[in-house]
This record gives structure tokens, C-alpha cells and sequence, in this order.
């Protein structure tokens, strides 16, 4: 378990790797099967070839009497089967091993390098390797969405959608290629507002237009794009229209937190969509204070919101006691933060927090990890390679090939 564990281990697959230790379990079953939770949870099951992992049970009587192994092999099933959830997993068995084609990357979607005219928007996408402690780029944007654009991620895609500048906009990363492609166009163009996947579909939710008259700018329309079809259609609404809030998917949910109402004023209120009824409700619960401009993280299924004088909050949904309502803790406090427009993600079970805009207009290039298993806060020795407000950002896994060491004059950029 040693030696597999590495995520140095060069091996051709996780078939192969697989393949090697059923054999050796199979030597003497009665004796070596005790070990195979153990050296389960050290194998990428997550990256085995689908036949494979489908199979890999019913082949092999002896695993399924291992609850453990057979968690593991769960998991991996649940990865791949959950396109839309996969940025989210954590587990040793979905992280990729250094000679993998792939690499883990945090990436830059575009962003504000100045808070003074002129406005300086990058139209270069740059990534960091977590393996190896350096920045890349890969293809950059065709064009600036603008302003408070929403982003997220299906299986290692990206997509960008709506922006200050192309409202109606959906662009795609498509990993495979890299190559950034035009979809079709939303029905109403948004800024400020979210786009999240739930199965084979992205929802974009909420936002604001200030082509509306005053008063009406905060929307409530709710829009599904049906990804398989390159095709938008209406999908409910919420009960309270809002702009400036923060987004969180658990199975087929998707909880709203915050946000700015049409009257202008902030809300604590927490609102829930379920993808399956098309129905949109208030939570029985509000998040500590009325807030815009939150961010939020889905780490193993719990919720973590990022206020902005750095206040790590966790909404709590499923309870073991069902006549207790849902309700949001504190649960820690990043170290002398205080700032909008920052950037979050999930990597290895951490939160990584990231850039963003001081109340003096001083723009930041820190990188903030807490750890939801202690509630530490850790200031990293990473850095952004220039400070810049985050208009997006995503982790997902990029072909190693596609990766362009980063340059002194790149990314481009755009002034407005």
C-alpha cells in the first residue's frame, strides 16, 4: 500500500495497477483479502476504464464481502456517472497520479488587473498546477464577456455565461480540444448572478439587468441549458429576485444565499430550487447576516460560505434529528481578510480562497487555505502572478500537453 499510494507511481493504467493487485490478493484469498479496503483506497478507482469498474465486483466475488472496498468502488461509480459533480469529489481515488495525461489546475477566467481607468480586463486564461507550483495558460477567451460573468464546470469543461458586456453569452471550454465555442444564447440576458450543473443540464439563476427599469433589475427567471441539445429553455422562478448572491448544488438542490433585492436592500434569506420539481422556496433558515457578494463551496456535500470580512459559514441541511430545521453555523475565520470579488474553490477537501478587491481599492495575489476538518486558516506561499479582482475562477483537469508555460506580455488583455 506504500508504493501505490505514491502519487509518483508510474504505471501505463489504473487497469493495469487494478489488475496487479487482484492477483496478488488472489494468491491466497483467505489470508491477503483482509488487505483489500487498504489497497483499494490507494488505487485511482475513479480513473479506471468504465468496463472495468462496472465489472470489477462481479468478477471478483471476495471484494463485495469488504464493505470498505466496496465504498471505494461506489465512489468511483458515483464519479462517473456524476459529470456535473466531479470538481467536487475528494477522495484519494479521484485525484490523479503525476504521470497521468491529465493535470489538476486552478483556473483564471478572465478578471480586472485595476480598480482605476483604464480598466484593464484580461482576455488570457491562465491555470495553476497544484503538482507543480507553477502558472500556465491555455486558449485564451474569444472575447470579454465583461463584468460579473458566472461560471462552472461539467466533467472538466468550462462555461462561461452572461457578463456586463454580452449578457445573453454561453461560451464553452471544451477540454478536449482546447478550444473556446459560442452556444446558443440565453433567452435573458444577467450579470451578477450564478450558473451551477445539476446532471446534464446548466441553470442559470437569478442576476440583474440594467436594460429593466428601475426597481425590476433584480430578476427571479430561472433558465436550464440542456447541454446534450445546445438549447436554453424557461425553468421556474424564485420567490425572491435577486443579484449578487452565491450558489451551491447537494444532489439535485440548488440552495441561493443571500444576495441584493430590487428595493436595493441586502437579504439574509436562503433560497432553495429543486431541479427535479421545477420549484423554487424560501429556506426555513437565513444565512448570519443580510449580505451580498458571498461566496460558496460544496466540499463532500457540506455547503461553506465565504463572507466578505471572512466569516467561513456552513449551512447545515440534512440532520439526524428531522424535527430540527436547517440552520447556518460559524465555523471559522479566515486570518485578516477583509474583501469583494474574490475567488473560491475545493482541492483535496480544502478551501482555497483566492485574489479579490480591499476596500481601498488595493487589489490582492494571496492564496487562502481553510481546512474544514480543523477550521485552520493557512496563508500559502502561492501567489497570482498579478493581483486582480476574480471574475471567475474553476478547478478541473487539463491535458498536460495543452498547458503553455505562462509569459511576461500574455495573457492579453482588453481595456473598457
Amino acid at each position: 500500500a506504500s508504493i501505490i499510494k505514491e502519487d509518483t507511481l508510474d504505471i501505463d493504467s489504473e487497469d493495469q495497477l487494478c489488475d496487479l493487485v487482484i492477483k496478488w490478493i488472489e494468491r491466497d484469498v483467505e489470508k491477503r483479502k483482509e488487505s483489500c479496503g487498504i489497497l483499494f483506497e490507494q488505487i485511482r478507482l475513479a480513473f479506471l476504464t468504465p468496463e472495468y469498474l462496472v465489472n470489477l465486483e462481479e468478477k471478483h466475488e471476495f471484494l463485495k464481502e469488504d464493505l470498505a472496498c466496496m465504498k471505494f468502488i461506489n465512489e468511483a461509480k458515483s464519479f462517473k456517472l456524476l459529470p456535473a459533480r466531479q470538481q467536487e469529489a475528494q477522495g484519494k481515488q479521484t485525484c490523479l497520479r503525476l504521470t497521468a495525461s491529465q493535470e489538476e489546475v486552478l483556473v483564471l477566467l478572465g478578471g480586472c488587473e485595476s480598480t482605476t481607468p483604464p480598466y484593464v480586463r484580461s482576455l488570457g486564461v491562465i491555470c495553476y498546477s497544484f503538482y507543480r507550483k507553477e502558472w500556465f495558460s491555455i486558449a485564451a477567451l474569444p472575447y470579454d464577456p465583461g463584468i460579473e460573468f458566472a461560471s462552472c464546470t461539467y466533467q472538466n469543461d468550462i462555461y462561461i455565461n452572461g457578463g456586463g458586456s454580452m449578457q445573453k453569452c454561453l461560451l464553452w471550454y471544451d477540454s478536449s480540444k482546447n478550444k473556446w465555442l459560442q452556444n446558443e444564447c440565453m433567452g435573458y440576458g444577467r450579470r451578477r448572478h450564478a450558473i451551477v450543473a445539476v446532471t446534464g443540464a446548466l441553470y442559470a439563476i437569478g442576476g440583474y439587468d440594467n436594460k429593466l427599469d428601475d426597481g425590476h433589475r433584480m430578476l427571479s427567471s430561472i433558465e436550464r441549458y440542456i447541454i446534450e441539445e445546445d438549447q436554453w429553455e424557461m425553468a421556474g422562478d424564485l420567490p425572491i429576485a435577486v443579484s449578487s448572491f452565491s450558489a451551491a448544488v447537494v444532489g439535485e438542490s440548488i440552495y441561493i444565499f443571500g444576495g441584493e433585492k430590487n428595493d436595493r436592500k441586502d437579504t439574509a434569506f436562503i433560497q432553495c430550487y429543486e431541479t427535479r420539481t421545477r420549484q423554487a422556496t424560501k429556506v426555513d433558515a437565513k444565512i448570519p447576516m443580510a449580505c451580498k457578494l458571498t461566496k460558496s463551496i460544496t466540499c463532500d456535500k457540506r455547503i461553506f460560505l465565504i463572507f466578505f470580512d471572512g466569516r467561513v459559514v456552513e449551512y447545515v441541511k440534512d440532520r439526524k434529528d428531522t424535527a430540527k430545521k436547517p440552520f447556518c453555523r460559524t465555523v471559522g475565520r479566515l486570518t485578516a481578510f477583509q474583501r469583494i470579488h474574490f475567488g473560491v474553490i475545493q482541492h483535496r477537501g480544502n478551501v482555497i480562497v483566492l485574489g479579490g478587491e480591499i476596500d481601498n481599492a488595493t487589489l490582492c495575489s494571496d492564496l487562502i487555505m481553510f481546512d474544514p476538518s480543523t477550521t485552520g486558516c493557512t496563508k500559502l506561499r502561492d501567489t497570482l502572478p498579478k493581483p486582480r479582482l476574480i471574475d471567475g475562477c474553476v478547478k478541473v483537469a487539463i491535458q498536460k500537453k495543452y498547458l503553455q508555460t505562462l509569459k511576461e506580455d500574455s495573457p492579453k488583455s482588453t481595456r473598457r
